[in-house]
């Protein structure tokens, strides 16, 4: 058998993600990459002789979108930036090489067809463009009889990734094409339709509002029958600027149209609900998985190359996950292995994003269950007014990610929500933790209006006290003396306030004995959580 192993690698992902502005714009950038990795995998597996390690694609998502399972087509970007796969006898890095130049090519014109549609004299130079933008590593590895393919590569394509040039933007070829994406191939490609209508932050964030009239005709006045082909005035060599879409200024409209109707027929609650600050605030997630490569080690032990099974679950959670956020409301963006991206509502009835990403954690960890390894999820989540740089808020994630969450014991949720006024607040979450488990109650009684009211007050006395609570916060006998004077009204001998305050007095207690030799980190932590509830509770606009 031969043992030639070959690995690719595409990008420049985050510097592309980091130029867009606008839900279909930061999904056309995503999925672009999905989508040429899934024609070189095509061409690859038409080979019997080559062996795919990973990733696992099942025959369902080579097929036209109108002819996949509604599973199979829910318009996330599902092919990871990654390929291994053993080689056949015949292959060499130039024969890998000319089918990632061919599928490069092939999406490069399309994107020059639907820029210029009329005018080809000026394709050549978008695909020379397009074509040098992306960036595809091919790693070839001869191994031994007892390979590692996956350890062994991807520390490679680690290095290849560092290595990579930054790209220079002279013409916006493809903001425009992302700005233009609503009837495109990668549309077609997705999900089988001519167009689509990509839902705006401020519809995702208010998605608790779907049913309603009001939340209907806003959607109306995005859709319309003009031709969505880009101006073509300018030749590539004039063109300094995005060639934009009349869908912004038609997304525009809707999101100011939506605002106004929902305060209006809900500035009171009616029907069970009621129009909220949180319902301006979007979340966007990046998501990776903790703990895979000891997974990986695990597989690629002597006798035990279970690389099929291992890809299978990729795929499988991959599918699942996109499917999980879609019915929680949010937007997925890319789902590929354990790492996801989407846009979320922060609060969508009595369920909240927080709950979501510990359900994400327990989909994820089941999934691997049987590889005998512990394995988790760890999230950078961001939270921003709607009209917040979307480029900000796809950095704040990425950041919160990688250089909070996946330190430490991982398992993490490291968050920042960051007011409209410019403030903002910001807390790491282990998912082990009592005091996670407490700020989970707390969080789900306040959006049952079990105390919400009451938590403004204690977060005043808190902060009124903050030198004594200090001293006294990891005693629990301390702290209840403290919260039971402060809050003697018979009130707050009743149901549900009593509980509220018990809680409230776990949480302070767990804080100050899980960060017992720094007070300073477990007060930060303390407020935070409180206030970030508050936050996300809170029935008029304030700071």
């Amino acid at each position: 058998m031969d043992n030639s192993y070959f690995a690719l690698t595409i990008g420049p992902i985050v510097d592309t993600l980091s130029n867009t502005r606008a839900t279909r714009e930061l999904w056309a950038a995503s999925y672009s990459f999905s989508y040429i990795m899934k024609q070189i995998l095509r061409e690859i597996q038409k080979e019997q002789g080559r062996k795919i390690i990973i990733p696992f694609a099942e025959d369902e998502l080579f097929k036209p979108a109108n002819e996949r399972t509604e599973k199979y087509k829910q318009g996330a970007g599902v092919f990871p930036d990654r390929i291994i796969f053993q080689g056949m006898g015949t292959d060499t890095k130039d024969v890998i090489n000319k089918i990632v130049e061919a599928a490069l090519t092939d999406y490069a014109q399309q994107v020059a067809r639907k820029i210029y549609p009329k005018q080809s004299q000026y394709h050549s130079q978008v695909v020379s463009f397009v074509k040098s933008h992306f960036q595809i590593d091919v790693v070839q590895m001869d191994l031994d009889d007892k390979p590692r393919p996956i350890l062994q590569l991807s520390d490679y394509l680690n290095t290849a990734e560092l290595q990579r040039r930054y790209p220079v933007i002279k013409y916006p070829h493809l903001l425009t094409f992302f700005s233009w994406v609503n009837k495109s191939f990668l549309v077609e490609d997705a999900w089988g339709t001519e167009s689509h209508r990509f839902d705006t932050l401020l519809h995702i964030a208010a998605r608790e509002f779907k049913d309603t009239e009001e939340y209907k005709a806003s959607l109306g006045i995005q859709t319309s029958t003009t031709d969505e082909s880009p101006k073509e005035e300018l030749s590539p060599d004039e063109q300094d600027t995005v060639n934009e879409s009349p869908q912004k200024d038609r997304d525009d409209a809707s999101d100011k149209d939506l605002i106004k109707q929902l305060k209006k027929a809900y500035k009171e609650k009616k029907n069970g609900l009621r129009f909220r600050p949180v319902h301006k605030y979007i979340a966007i997630v990046y998501s990776d998985g903790d703990k895979v490569g000891e997974v990986i080690k695990s597989i690629e032990e002597e006798g035990k190359h279970t690389h099929a099974e291992f890809s299978r679950q990729m795929n499988a959670y991959a599918l699942d996950s996109v499917q999980k956020v879609q019915e929680f409301g949010g937007m997925p963006v890319y789902a590929g292995g354990d790492d996801l991206l989407f846009f979320a509502p922060i609060v969508n009835g009595e369920r909240n994003i927080f709950q979501f990403l510990k359900e994400l954690d327990t989909l994820f960890q089941n999934a691997f269950k049987q590889f005998g390894k512990p394995v988790s999820q760890s999230f950078g989540l961001s939270m921003a007014y709607y009209k917040h740089p979307l480029s900000e808020t796809l950095k704040s994630a990425e950041t919160l990610l990688f250089q909070k969450a996946k330190s430490g014991n991982k398992n993490n949720i490291a968050f920042r929500l960051q007011k409209h006024s410019g403030s903002y607040v910001e807390s790491l979450l282990h998912l082990k933790d009592k005091s996670t488990e407490l700020f989970y109650e707390l969080l789900n009684a306040s959006l049952k209006n079990e105390g919400a009211d009451l938590l403004r007050s204690v977060i005043y006395k808190l902060r009124e006290s903050e030198t004594l609570v200090g001293h006294i916060g990891h005693d629990p006998i301390k702290v209840g003396n403290y919260l039971s004077n402060s809050f003697n009204e018979s009130i707050h001998k009743r149901e549900p306030f009593k509980t509220f305050l018990e809680n409230i007095g776990k949480l302070i207690i767990n804080c100050y004995q899980e960060h017992s030799g720094d007070k300073s980190k477990a007060h930060s932590k303390l407020f935070s959580m409180l206030k970030t509830i508050a936050f996300l509770t809170q029935n008029e606009e304030r700071e």
